[in-house]
C-alpha cells in the first residue's frame, strides 16, 4: 500500500473511532483486519498529527500542577484545587477537595484511617451522607482533648456518621507519661486488635504540621506531650515538619525519635508500609513539611491548592539545585 493510501486508511479509521464512536473491534470487523492493527493505526494517526487531542477545561492547569507534584515529590497521585480568594477559606477549599477525593475512592469493605487536624475537620464537614457497605474507620493515633472536634477520635467517629461505616475506635490518649504505661495499654486485647486492624487500612488521610503553628505548640504544651524545651531542641536539629507527633527534617529523616516513645498509635515509620497515605494540607507554612514528608516516604499522595503546589515545586527545585 502506498503512503497516500496508507494515510487514507489511517484517517478513515480515526474518523470511525473518534467521530462515529465505533469500538476498535467494530472497526476491525468492517475494515477486515485485526483489532491490534486498528490500535496501531490509531497510534499512527496521533504520531503523524492526523489526530490532535486538545483538552479544554478550567481544571487543566491544576491537573498539570498535580502531575508536576507527582514527578517532583515521587508521589503516586496529587490532587490540586484552586486557592480561594479569601485566605481564611483555604481549609474549607482543600477539605472540600479531600471530601470529593474520598467519596471517589470509597469501596465496599474498605478500611479507612484518619489522623487529626483542621483541614481534615473541613473534609469531614463537606462529606455527603451515604451508606458504604462494610466500611470501617479508625483513628491512627490516640486523642488529644484540647483539639476538640479536630481530634483523630472525633474525626473517625464523624466519618462513620457521614459515610455509614463502623467505627474501630482507638480509645486511648495521644500520649502517656511513661513507656511502661504505653506497653501495658498495648497489651489490652481490644486496643491491640484495633491497631492491628488499622495497619490493614486501604487508605489513610493525614495532616502535616509545622513548628511555626502556635496552635500546635500551645496544644502540645497544654497536654504536656513533650518537654518544655522541645521547640528549641527541634530547631537545633533543623526540623521542618511534624506528623502524628513525630518530627522530621527536610530530607524526611525522623529527628529525636525518642520524643514519640510515649505516643499511642502509628509512628511515621509505620506509614512507610501502608498502601496509600494521602496528606491533606495547604498554605505557605506547609511547604517544607510537605516536601519533607514526601522525601521521607511517609506519604503517597497530596491534596492541596494551586498556590501551595507552585511554592512546593519552586522550593523543591531550589533544594535540588543546592
Amino acid at each position: 500500500m502506498s503512503a497516500v493510501n496508507d494515510d487514507y486508511l489511517v484517517t478513515k479509521v480515526a474518523c470511525m473511532y473518534y467521530e462515529e464512536e465505533m469500538t476498535q473491534q467494530e472497526i476491525a470487523d468492517v475494515i477486515g483486519v485485526s483489532r491490534i492493527q486498528i490500535v496501531r493505526m490509531l497510534q499512527k494517526a496521533r504520531d503523524k498529527g492526523i489526530v490532535r487531542i486538545t483538552i479544554d477545561s478550567k481544571f487543566r492547569e491544576n491537573v498539570d500542577l498535580g502531575r508536576q507534584l507527582q514527578e517532583a515529590l515521587n508521589l503516586q497521585e496529587a490532587f490540586v484545587v484552586s486557592a480561594p480568594i479569601h485566605p481564611e477559606n483555604l481549609f474549607d477549599a482543600i477539605g472540600s477537595a479531600a471530601s470529593d477525593y474520598l467519596v471517589a475512592r470509597l469501596r465496599p469493605n474498605m478500611i479507612l484511617g484518619v489522623s487529626a487536624g483542621r483541614t481534615l475537620r473541613a473534609m469531614v464537614n463537606n462529606l455527603p451522607r451515604r451508606e458504604t457497605e462494610g466500611l470501617r474507620v479508625c483513628n491512627i493515633v490516640g486523642g488529644i482533648s484540647s483539639l476538640g472536634d479536630q481530634s483523630a477520635q472525633e474525626l473517625a467517629y464523624q466519618l462513620c456518621e457521614r459515610l455509614g461505616g463502623r467505627p474501630m475506635m482507638l480509645n486511648v490518649p495521644f500520649h502517656v507519661s511513661t513507656k511502661h504505661i504505653k506497653e501495658t495499654l498495648l497489651e489490652d486485647e481490644r486496643i491491640a486488635a484495633t491497631i492491628k486492624a488499622a495497619r490493614c487500612a486501604d487508605l489513610i488521610l493525614i495532616s502535616v504540621g509545622d513548628l511555626r503553628n502556635p496552635m500546635l505548640t500551645k496544644v502540645y504544651r497544654r497536654e504536656e506531650v513533650y518537654p518544655r524545651d522541645v521547640c528549641e531542641r527541634l530547631l537545633d536539629y533543623k526540623v521542618v515538619g511534624e506528623m502524628i507527633g513525630c518530627f522530621y527534617d527536610i530530607r524526611g529523616e525522623q529527628m529525636l525519635p525518642e520524643l514519640s516513645d510515649h505516643i499511642l498509635g502509628f509512628s511515621i515509620q509505620t506509614l512507610k508500609s501502608m498502601p496509600s497515605v494521602i496528606a491533606v494540607a495547604g498554605g505557605s507554612e506547609k511547604v517544607l513539611p510537605i516536601i519533607g514528608a514526601a522525601r521521607g516516604g511517609y506519604i503517597d499522595g497530596l491534596i492541596t491548592d494551586d498556590a501551595t503546589a507552585e511554592q512546593v515545586l519552586d522550593t523543591a527545585r531550589d533544594i535540588a539545585d543546592t
